[in-house]
């Protein structure tokens, strides 16, 4: 379902797409059922494609992970990923014993989510703000309340 749809179905999600399109870092805040994962996993559907070098990234991204179907051709869709909250800190920005492409590395390009944030470990969620500061360079940041 595209957002379009999403926003018709929940008149107070209108302003909501414009927040959502410019920032890079968002947080959502608000009650249960209240629309914020619903917001969150219409997200690639509204921002722009992938332009021609970053679609060939996310496709070498996803060839390298052993995660590129077979007689597939260029992923062009944003990807989108969305961990459980019980996935480890290698799990979550890569490596391992055995290296493995983590979560971050899998949502180049489109949308990484994490939903009920404060249920996962200390170390991934300290992990994953290293990569954030370092990466974007503090880069913009919203906090997006949704009300019901």
């Amino acid at each position: 379902m595209r957002l379009e749809a999403a926003v018709n179905e929940n008149t107070g999600l209108h302003s909501s797409r414009w927040q959502l399109t410019m920032y890079p870092n968002i947080l959502l805040i608000g009650p249960p059922v209240s629309g914020k994962t619903m917001l969150a996993r219409r997200l690639p559907t509204i921002l722009p494609p992938l332009p021609f070098q970053e679609a060939l990234e996310v496709t070498k991204i996803y060839s390298a992970a052993g995660l590129l179907k077979e007689k597939s051709a260029l992923i062009t869709n944003r990807p989108f990923r969305a961990p459980h909250h019980t996935i480890s800190g290698s799990g979550l920005i890569g490596g391992g014993s055995i290296p493995k492409t983590g979560e971050v590395s899998l949502a180049h390009g489109g949308v990484l989510f994490h939903d009920e944030l404060p249920e996962f470990s200390k170390s991934a969620i300290e992990m994953l703000r290293f990569q954030l500061i370092t990466a974007t360079n503090l880069c913009r940041f919203i906090a997006l309340f949704v009300e019901k």
